[in-house]
């Protein structure tokens, strides 16, 4: 998407009716990610900035719900 005034900002706004008037391929697949492109896991609290407690909460998982409803239902 253009940020400076021109021609191609009005395209990309929607303004102007597209150039071809071809439908996108619907069988196209997404291009693969390099691994040194692929986002970290993340951590809490990465500036030390937060109280032992709560990155303790934060880093622990939650159990499998053991009830087949929920209460009340």
């Amino acid at each position: 998407m253009s940020t400076t005034p021109g021609d191609s900002t009005w395209a990309d706004a929607g303004l102007v009716p597209p150039e071809s008037s071809e439908v996108p391929d619907p069988s196209r697949k997404t291009v693969p990610v390099e691994p040194e492109h692929q986002p970290a896991a993340p951590r809490p609290d990465l500036l030390g900035e937060a109280d032992e407690p709560d990155v303790v909460e934060q880093a622990q998982g939650l159990p499998e719900d053991e009830a087949e409803e929920y209460p009340g239902s």
